[in-house]
């Protein structure tokens, strides 16, 4: 897994938690957020008040030409970050003002910067996000969460994350028995 051409995107747990714990906290909430959520880096910064509908978070992913709508359950994890969020009537993630996407992506540089982190985009955070989620879900529900179609999920996985080895194949047949029935015939 993680190898391709984007591969050098995804972020390692020592980047997600430096980024998450060590950039200033405005920076670090929104990669804790973009990590849970799979969203692109427009949409997490479009974000407001009216997005959040009791235990959900509804929003429109920001790809053109893809009309979708995310509904996002706020389980305990997001919950606990939107629970975070300092109380705004613009924005959720906020500078001390709403940021600008050029202004994000270059707090963001600065912050990878100092804290001596390279090869990784923001971006990259959401390509992590549904790795880990494809080490645990269908890609039918990734697609779900995302906003993409099954069959670009497919695609993205097919040609940025799987790694076709062995140890990969032996773990897919580990799975396989651990979800089969003493009743199936194969």
């Amino acid at each position: 897994l993680y190898q391709g051409a984007q591969s050098v995107n995804i972020w390692t747990n020592d980047q997600i938690d430096a980024m998450s714990t060590q950039a200033p906290e405005q920076i670090a909430r929104v990669v804790r957020i973009g990590l849970l959520t799979g969203a692109r880096i427009s949409a997490l910064l479009s974000l407001s008040p009216a997005n959040l509908d009791g235990d959900w978070l509804e929003y429109d992913p920001q790809k053109k030409g893809r009309m979708v709508r995310i509904h996002l359950p706020t389980y305990p994890d997001l919950h606990a970050e939107i629970e975070a969020l300092p109380n705004t009537r613009l924005r959720l993630l906020l500078n001390s003002r709403p940021w600008t996407l050029d202004g994000f992506e270059t707090a963001v540089g600065k912050a990878r910067g100092n804290l001596g982190l390279h090869g990784i985009t923001f971006h990259g955070l959401r390509r992590t996000a549904i790795t880990r989620w494809f080490e645990l879900i269908e890609p039918r529900d990734i697609a779900l969460l995302t906003g993409h179609s099954l069959k670009h999920v497919e695609e993205i996985i097919d040609r940025h994350y799987v790694q076709r080895n062995r140890d990969n194949a032996r773990a897919v047949i580990v799975k396989l028995n651990k979800k089969r029935t003493k009743t199936d015939n194969f």
